[in-house]
């Protein structure tokens, strides 16, 4: 990136105090900082970059983008909102590259389907995608302004958790095409309900330019809105419904002591090709087929697609199978969790010959239903072939309460493990979910050495 701060001043609507110069990269953390970078310092609930200026001053920060003017000797840009600010930025370079964006947002799998996307892309060239969980309002903007002139194709990642978010982010990252993986009850409080999330989740799609192009999954209840939502814009669907534009046929899983496989016959209006992935179940399946309609309104080609989706290894925390220290495969999905993702890891094991334990922490952000949620996913799971569960977090209490014998509720994780870890045989198969806040990967590192794939 060289950008000068000329440009950038008028790009935000700031004031440039001091002289002009090239800015080689932008940065909001003082730790992690290059030298020649500009400096947003960005407001918090709990924090204020301007707090950090002699940080970034001392990490080689060659300018300031603020929102105070500051005693300093680099040269600053002053706006009235520098969280705004970088997100203007970020559409400012973003519209220098000739980069085609694919946007990715969905209440389950939409960073799979930001992989699964990712890898098919850098079949065809030098691709930027999302890292982490660099999704929201600052995420995004962050991503953008990694992109480079080498960049031929980028996956951004579109997360939210109140109206109006991924519309932000969306305007900013100019996708040429997005996809809606799914509309589920994950983050509710923050939308009311169901349906608030999918009006949510559509502003992915009402954001794309006439020209832009929509893809839906057609099993969705929420498929019908979301093509409403696309308006006069092309749409395209996916899923296991014979009216979807790409779907599956013939799918077959397996789980071994080497992993997740799942083979299908992906169909499309350009042909069919055989794909066999090293990762679980259906759902997976399903997130294979976004991500292929994706590729192919890039014109990319189904071999090119088998390549990328068969070359995709297993994200970290989500459905990966691991070599317990007593031998048993122990499944790590604890990236994140709600009730459909749950739901989806279930039937992804549910095929396996060996027992089925489920250690389990509360989910959160369920809104005012939680109590009610919990035991719904306590009935479900009785309803599985689970033959034990293990429980943590407040909220688990309703979920053991409802699935009944052979389900346990701790107080505390440290209990959970050491139960667990007591009663393991070495023939079990242990799936282990849990929101982001119940830290269930404490529980897999607790029960596998060296987290050794399976």
């Amino acid at each position: 990136m060289k950008l000068q701060l000329s440009d950038i001043a008028n790009a935000v609507q700031g004031r440039l105090l001091g002289n002009d110069l090239t800015i080689s990269g932008v940065g909001i953390d003082t730790r992690t900082l290059s030298c020649g970078d500009l400096y947003v310092a960005i407001k918090g609930q709990h924090f204020d970059g301007h707090d950090f200026i002699a940080n970034a001053m001392q990490a080689g920060a060659a300018a300031l983008l603020v929102s105070q003017s500051i005693s300093s000797p680099l040269p600053q840009i002053l706006v009235n909102d520098t969280r705004l600010a970088l997100a203007e930025l970020a559409g400012y370079w973003r519209k220098q590259l000739p980069v085609k964006i694919a946007g990715v947002t969905g209440s389950n799998g939409k960073t799979s389907v930001k992989e699964m996307i990712a890898a098919i892309f850098a079949t065809q060239g030098n691709t930027l995608f999302t890292q982490g969980n660099l999704n929201n309002d600052i995420g995004v903007p962050l991503t953008l302004l990694r992109l480079n002139e080498e960049h031929q194709f980028a996956v951004i990642e579109m997360g939210a958790n109140h109206a109006g978010e991924i519309a932000y982010t969306s305007h900013y990252a100019q996708a040429a095409v997005s996809i809606v993986n799914n509309i589920g009850p994950a983050h509710i409080e923050g939308f009311g309900n169901i349906l608030g999330v999918a009006n949510a989740k559509a502003e992915i799609i009402e954001s794309l330019s006439s020209n832009g192009i929509a893809v839906i999954n057609r099993d969705d209840a929420f498929y019908e809105l979301l093509v409403k939502k696309a308006g006069q814009r092309k749409s395209v669907s996916f899923g296991f419904s014979a009216a979807a534009d790409i779907r599956a046929e013939n799918i077959q899983s397996r789980l071994d002591q080497q992993g997740f496989v799942t083979r299908f016959d992906l169909k499309t209006p350009n042909g069919g090709v055989s794909i066999e992935l090293k990762l679980a179940g259906n759902h997976n399946v399903k997130n294979a087929l976004a991500a292929a309609a994706v590729a192919l309104q890039f014109g990319i080609d189904l071999a090119a697609i088998k390549r990328g989706l068969e070359s995709m290894p297993p994200v970290t925390g989500r459905m990966q199978a691991l070599v317990g220290r007593k031998g048993n495969i122990i499944i790590d999905d604890s990236y994140n969790a709600n009730p459909a993702s749950l739901q989806a890891a279930l039937d992804a094991v549910s095929q396996c010959q060996q027992p089925i334990w489920l250690a389990l922490g509360a989910f959160g952000e369920l809104g005012s239903d939680s109590a009610t949620i919990h035991a719904e996913m306590g009935a479900m799971i009785k309803s599985m072939p689970v033959s034990r569960l293990f429980a943590t977090g407040e909220l688990a209490r309703h979920t053991v309460n409802a699935y009944g014998d052979n389900g346990q509720f701790f107080d505390k994780q440290d209990q959970l493990i050491n139960t667990l870890d007591q009663a393991i045989t070495g023939q079990e198969i242990i799936l282990v979910k849990g929101s982001r806040a119940q830290k269930m990967e404490n529980v897999v590192a607790a029960l596998v050495d060296n987290f050794r794939a399976a």
